[in-house]
């Protein structure tokens, strides 16, 4: 028997999930596409970006938070009885902080898990950049595959976040730490944020905030 037509449904409000990321992460891994632990990303220059980094650079990136105290915090307001997990009493580094990546294979998930100094993110981000290619790449692809509401677009949010004059022209992404890239396909811009708040525990910064004014200053006339 022919099998049945699947008409996607698309929501008219577009919320991210992690869980989405992971199960992406998940199936990569399963089907031999996600990169190996170790294996830098950046093939040649100073540019470093991996999962699962070495251990010869591991004393070379940012601590996570003692004890995970957030993500415990986390998990019992929403009803887990977390006497039995296993919560470092320590920092760790080199590990992905998010406790639901941490727990996956290899500690890594398609929402978390990357290490790179700010060369490797560039390297990253300029992919975004490239001229269009005749069939396979426009700077215009996020937005052509946008959420009917306009806030995401293809694996990217669409403009910086409390900005929508950047909607139409800006990518944007951001972490748990506090890091965040935006790029410009079109003139060809990146912009990118470094920074670590969940070092030595978390703290309740205004990160929008602290992004926007940072954004607007450095492209201020």
């Amino acid at each position: 028997s022919e099998a049945p037509e699947l008409r996607p449904h698309l929501h008219p409000q577009a919320l991210y999930s992690c869980l989405d990321f992971q199960w992406l992460g998940l199936w990569l891994q399963r089907n031999g596409h996600f990169p190996k632990p170790g294996r830098n990303l950046i093939k040649n220059g100073r540019g470093r970006a991996y999962f699962g980094p070495p251990r010869r650079l591991i004393r070379r990136i940012a601590g996570t938070e003692y004890w995970r105290s957030y993500e415990k915090t986390k998990a019992a307001a929403l009803g887990f009885d977390t006497s039995s997990y296993s919560y470092d009493e320590h920092p760790n580094w080199g590990q992905v902080h998010d406790l639901n990546a941490y727990t996956l294979p290899r500690g890594v998930a398609g929402n978390a898990g990357l290490f790179a100094n700010a060369d490797g993110i560039v390297r990253l981000a300029r992919w975004w950049c490239r001229p269009p290619e005749t069939g396979a790449w426009h700077p215009r692809l996020p937005w052509d595959k946008a959420s009917p509401d306009g806030t995401y677009g293809l694996g990217w949010k669409l403009g910086i976040p409390g900005l929508p004059e950047t909607r139409d022209t800006w990518l944007f992404h951001s972490g748990f730490t506090g890091v965040c890239l935006a790029v410009d396909p079109v003139e060809r811009r990146i912009w990118i944020f470094l920074t670590n708040r969940i070092h030595p525990e978390v703290r309740d910064v205004p990160m929008n905030t602290l992004r926007r004014q940072l954004f607007l200053d450095s492209f201020s006339p």
